[in-house]
């Protein structure tokens, strides 16, 4: 369903391009019938209302998205985003280069526009 090996090694040069930020987040966009993503550098998130947002300071490859899945069911979108939702998070936990990259950080994802989702806080990123 999504290129979970190559995403693995597109994430992890995005985070090691992007080490000097506080705070990343994986920004998903729903084009027609593929769904990609940019990451996103920034000091702090802000919470007005329960709506989190933040101040882009570095952007990882936003000319060139990353393509996380193509040709998918409009129907299934909840069950493609749990399922990437949990590769994700196994992947940013359990993982022991992506887990030293984003140690002492915040990292969120989400479709933009939308709510976001928190794998790793640090409180001092959270506003």
């Amino acid at each position: 369903m999504f290129k979970k090996d190559s995403f693995a090694y597109w994430l992890e040069n995005g985070l090691k391009t992007l080490k000097n930020e506080n705070a990343f987040c994986l920004n998903i966009y729903d084009e027609d019938d593929e769904w990609t993503c940019e990451l996103v550098g920034t000091n702090k998130f802000f919470n007005e209302n329960d709506n989190w947002y933040f101040d882009e300071t570095s952007i990882y490859n936003r000319n060139h998205p990353f393509t996380l899945i193509t040709k998918y069911k409009k129907g299934n979108y909840k069950e493609i985003f749990e399922k990437f939702a949990s590769y994700l998070t196994n992947l940013i936990t359990k993982n022991p280069s992506l887990k030293n990259l984003v140690k002492n950080k915040t990292f969120a994802y989400g479709f933009v526009d939308d709510k976001l989702y928190f794998i790793n806080t640090n409180e001092k990123e959270l506003n």
